[in-house]
């Protein structure tokens, strides 16, 4: 019963502090970069994610 549930609950905590800490860093300073280069041309972002902006 024991070595059950230590699996279960392992997984999932080892992927919320080890997935989104090594992840949510790197990520949120590729999106600025992106978009700061976008905002220049705003006919290119317009037809290219109309719909999405």
């Amino acid at each position: 019963r024991d070595n059950e549930a230590k699996p279960e609950i392992t997984p999932p905590h080892h992927h919320a502090l080890g997935y989104p800490s090594s992840t949510t860093a790197p990520q949120p300073v590729s999106p600025p970069p992106v978009q700061h280069y976008f905002p220049e041309p705003p006919a290119l972002t317009n037809a290219l994610l109309p719909p999405a902006l």
